[in-house]
């Protein structure tokens, strides 16, 4: 080490950024952490720090995402340079302009880069020290320090991640156009093969109208009789048996371990022979054609061009008023949006929306339930371009996370009369009273916002509190909600499993836990000690909630929402290295936990959140539903 370096490294006018458990023993001005939770007495932990002001952070992003899309390069916007079709824009469906939390981990890391930067600021701070293996964070910090004319010094860390080798990662590093092509064989032999292009003649005599669907998640049972029945749409199912339209549903299947795409195809043709004068089913997949086929390829090409066209908006990765460029850690987002699985993806669903809509007879109105991503903008495109005449619905179908990014918008978004702005649906109908109004607070038109009943949710009307118990001293039984990903759900048991030899579950006579649909248990418990006997259980939530006295579930689960509607004490850990996601965030006597000694108090000591009683929508006879389906 020369003399400037050991300079850096003993100045106390140095911030140094730490990467998972790595320690600084030298003089700094601040130490800070930059992905733990809980750190020691000496550093400063930046998700904690950044969860403080998630609120002032969000708007700023939020003004961001929109103002990056207004950006000129040579001459024109950078959604005119995306321009596909009339009235749609890809820009709205990259990683970027989705601004999904979910999708996109990206995020999270602005909210803590500038969080790092109001305490480089505030403590006075003359340069940085990162001691760590993070290349977009090195990279990033790099270049920041460069702009302001401040030392800046790297320490690899110690410890480095484990390298795992399998034929995912073999196939990510394929050129993109090669992954584009084994991706579409792939797709071709697990789903095209199995389909056959549909094609048909309008009927006349009766309304139609078009319900685009997830599948499954469905009531297996109703629909290997016949009668589909989509979870995501509950009882509204009833009612559509008694209004006179025809309906088309058309199902957007996603992998999962429920039902095969070959099974899926068998439940379309059982459920086709079922009323058809009524009902009828098509998979998206049967819209493909060599028209549609030659379409997604053009789309794919246009937008990867344009991608590469696109560079000098890198530059603009920065905050309002910050010297902070973030594209780093965008980089992936970029070339996976532009070159990559979203580009291929979303250029195929176009093709088929578009295809759809061609083929289906005009309907009165379009329906879709909704979170918002990007393959709802192509849909909404598709609708807008050839039935101009219809009325579109999207449907606000689950529990709502009040910093869920994707939902959320600059006012200016809707501000924006511009024939490129973001593709919107004519009503969005919401079930949810926090969501209505954050959606108001965001800038949505309010003239466009429908109070609908909670169509998921219908199941607990009339039972606000009717799970309420006194808790007993010992023998309880506790539900442990899994999640759905890969990162949430270890360190979900970790701490599980730290309270648990911190005699945190002394007062439990028995753990059940009920895995994701998304995410099958077998595996991972295999390779799991539980310092616990527990049970497996695919039971309904309702069979289970009476013997049930307390639920730990993950931070973004919707079964927290549940419990607390019921009364069930639930227990909620702290979202991990991401943004806060829970739904019932912002609710009062809501305290999450950080670790495992705030859980083994909170498995002693467990409270009910208070969940407002009008949260939701309710009517049995689903009278919102039935006026605005009546009025079409």
């Amino acid at each position: 080490m020369n003399d400037s370096e050991d300079k850096i490294t003993t100045s106390s006018s140095m911030l140094v950024v730490l990467e998972g458990n790595s320690h600084w023993n030298t003089d700094s001005k601040i130490t800070v952490n930059w992905d733990k939770i809980t750190v020691p007495s000496d550093q400063i932990s930046l998700p904690t720090q950044a969860d403080d002001q998630v609120l002032e952070i969000k708007k700023k992003f939020l003004a961001w995402a929109y103002e990056v899309s207004q950006i000129q390069i040579d001459g024109k916007t950078v959604t005119e340079h995306l321009k596909i079709f009339e009235g749609l824009s890809f820009w709205w469906m990259t990683l970027m302009g989705e601004k999904s939390p979910y999708k996109c981990p990206a995020i999270y890391a602005v909210f803590k880069l500038h969080t790092l930067e109001k305490l480089y600021q505030h403590y006075d701070c003359r340069g940085i020290i990162f001691n760590g293996n993070d290349s977009a964070l090195g990279q990033v910090l790099n270049q920041w320090c460069a702009e302001m004319g401040h030392p800046y010094k790297k320490v690899p860390s110690s410890s480095k991640k484990t390298f795992h080798f399998s034929l995912n990662y073999l196939f990510s590093k394929l050129p993109y156009l090669i992954q584009a092509c084994v991706w579409f064989i792939h797709r071709a032999w697990t789903r095209f093969r199995h389909v056959s292009s549909v094609h048909i003649t309008p009927e006349k005599e009766m309304t139609e109208i078009t319900m685009v669907t997830y599948f499954p998640n469905i009531n297996r049972e109703k629909t290997e009789q016949g009668r589909f029945f989509s979870r995501y749409w509950g009882d509204l199912h009833s009612l559509l048996d008694k209004l006179p339209f025809r309906i088309r549903w058309v199902w957007f299947y996603f992998k999962q371990n429920e039902i095969d795409f070959q099974e899926t195809v068998r439940l379309r043709d059982v459920c086709n022979e079922t009323q058809p004068e009524k009902y009828k089913h098509h998979l998206l997949e049967e819209f493909l054609s060599p028209k549609s086929l030659l379409l997604a390829i053009r789309l794919y090409s246009k937008v990867y061009k344009k991608g590469k066209q696109l560079k000098k908006l890198q530059k603009n990765f920065v905050l309002p008023g910050s010297q902070l460029n973030f594209f780093p850690f965008f980089k992936t987002d970029w070339d996976t949006s532009f070159f990559g699985s979203l580009a291929r993806d979303e250029a195929l669903r176009i093709a088929l929306f578009d295809s759809m809509v061609l083929t289906l007879p005009s309907g009165t109105f379009g329906m879709f339930p909704s979170e918002n991503q990007g393959w709802e903008l192509g849909l909404i495109s598709a609708w807008r371009r050839h039935q101009k005449k219809m009325t579109i619905l999207s449907f606000i179908h689950s529990s709502f996370r009040p910093l869920d990014l994707c939902i959320l918008s600059d006012s200016r978004t809707h501000e924006n009369a511009d024939s490129l702005s973001l593709p919107c649906p004519d009503l969005w109908a919401i079930g949810i009273s926090s969501c209505l109004n954050l959606f108001k607070e965001s800038g949505y038109p309010q003239e466009k916002l429908l109070p609908v009943e909670a169509l998921r949710y219908l199941h607990l009307m009339g039972r606000f509190g009717s799970e309420k118990k006194d808790l007993p001293q010992t023998g309880r039984i506790l539900l442990v909600a899994s999640g759905m990903t890969n990162q949430e759900t270890p360190a979900h048991f970790e701490m599980l499993v730290e309270a648990a030899q911190k005699s945190g579950l002394d007062k439990y006579a028995k753990v059940i836990i009920k895995p994701h649909p998304a995410f099958p248990l077998n595996d991972f418990l295999k390779n799991y000690d539980l310092p616990f006997s527990y049970t497996l259980s695919n039971e309904s939530l309702d069979s289970l909630w009476p013997s049930v006295d307390v639920v730990y579930c993950p931070n973004p689960s919707s079964i927290c929402v549940e419990a607390a509607w019921l009364g069930v004490p639930v227990i909620i850990p702290s979202s991990v290295n991401a943004l806060n996601l829970n739904p019932l965030y912002g609710l009062p006597r809501l305290k999450e936990v950080k670790n495992s000694a705030m859980l083994v108090e909170k498995l002693s000591n467990p409270s009910l959140v208070s969940i407002p009683k009008d949260y939701f929508f309710f009517d049995q006879d689903l009278t919102r539903w039935k006026k605005f389906l009546k009025n079409r």
